[in-house]
């Protein structure tokens, strides 16, 4: 029996990570495409590697593509993200990750049947996106203690939200040091901090809140430090943040501006959209690009 294709007039395609994710999500990933191929006429694409999809989104754009959506974790959305910014190729999302930072402010269900859906009845957005020295982010940036995390969960076999956990738990040695934070608006902040985060959004992902407050589409980057605290006060703090009760603390510092420059004494690993993304010496620069890049999110 022949296959029935559903023709849509939407010029949209699929990016799916299919090496991402534990067994459970590499098959849901598998699901997605087989629905997609059997249903409908939407090109999928399964790239090797980041750079493999990062050309493949670059020619979806100069097709004049409507909307890619970026199917996997954190790595495959600041992928297809950085080469939507200033284009008219607006981003889809169906969410794989561990966390889903992104996909949880923007309402975008979590599982994929719904969020495949969000194309048939969608509202464009525009949100901010920024750099830290000139690399790509669309969620939350770090350096220092998520910046270790972030390498070490990038080597550990288990993944998801549990992995995460376990490696939270097994790297709980906290390094201090001075760090000297200015902003273009004049804010600034000085003194001992063991993790510095750059929130284009709320949360890090799994409803854990950074910057409960802060949106996608003020041209502003909230920074959070967090200063020296005892072994026996973190669980405390990490429950007030995860019962989103972190505003007031007096272990948390935030500075805001669309420009931020961050000076230390030190090469601190750095964090990108959850990913390990090398290290910096000394100091990195912070800055929010407003409102660059289109999004697809429920009606």
């Amino acid at each position: 029996m022949p296959k029935i294709v559903e023709l849509e007039n939407k010029k949209i395609a699929f990016i799916i990570n299919k090496g991402s994710g534990n067994v459970f999500k590499k098959v849901q990933k598998i699901q997605l495409k087989e629905y997609i191929l059997q249903h409908t006429d939407y090109p999928v694409f399964e790239p090797e590697n980041a750079e493999e999809s990062a050309r493949i989104t670059r020619e979806l754009v100069d097709q004049n593509y409507e909307a890619v959506f970026a199917c996997g974790g954190d790595g495959t959305l600041n992928t297809v993200s950085s080469q939507l910014v200033n284009t008219n190729t607006a981003l889809g999302v169906i969410p794989f990750g561990s966390g889903n930072g992104f996909a949880r402010y923007h309402k975008i269900p979590l599982r994929w049947q719904k969020a495949f859906n969000v194309h048939k009845n969608h509202k464009e957005i525009i949100c901010d996106a920024c750099t830290i020295n000139g690399k790509h982010f669309v969620n939350v940036a770090g350096i220092g203690y998520s910046g270790n995390v972030a390498k070490a969960f990038k080597q550990e076999k288990g993944r998801g939200f549990w992995g995460y956990v376990k490696v939270i738990l097994k790297n709980l040695h906290r390094d201090n040091r001075n760090v000297k934070i200015t902003s273009d608006t004049g804010e600034s902040w000085e003194g001992s901090s063991w993790d510095v985060e750059f929130a284009n959004g709320t949360q890090w992902g799994a409803d854990v809140y950074v910057a409960p407050d802060n949106k996608m589409d003020d041209n502003i980057i909230e920074v959070i430090a967090f200063t020296e605290i005892s072994i026996w006060v973190l669980p405390f703090l990490a429950l007030r943040m995860l019962l989103n009760l972190s505003k007031g603390s007096r272990y948390i510092a935030r500075v805001k501006g669309q420009k931020v420059t961050v000076e230390y004494n030190d090469i601190l690993p750095i964090q990108i959209d959850g990913d390990f993304a090398g290290k910096a010496k000394e100091k990195v620069e912070v800055e929010c690009l407003p409102r660059c890049i289109k999004v697809w999110v429920p009606n």
